[in-house]
């Protein structure tokens, strides 16, 4: 199920560089229901979200329909890596 509106308190993933997936998991095994990341590599880590996500379902059976992911762009060519 797609939560239908974000939590209240959303868990913040930026500067949390290499410890992002460990504490996105916490963060998610301790209650919180709402993650916050951007496309910007300079401050966030959007891959390690990803591995926190696939953890979560295949050891807590945590599925991603449950969480609300919430993400941004900004176009500041010098913090964007070239697709």
């Amino acid at each position: 199920m797609i939560p239908k509106i974000a939590s209240k308190v959303i868990y913040g993933t930026a500067w949390k560089k290499e410890q992002t997936t460990a504490l996105v998991v916490a963060a998610v095994l301790k209650g919180f229901r709402a993650i916050d990341t951007a496309c910007q590599p300079k401050h966030y880590r959007e891959d390690l979200v990803g591995e926190a996500l696939t953890i979560l379902q295949d050891k807590h059976g945590i599925k991603r329909e449950d969480l609300w992911l919430q993400t941004k762009y900004a176009h500041q060519p010098e913090q964007l890596k070239p697709l």
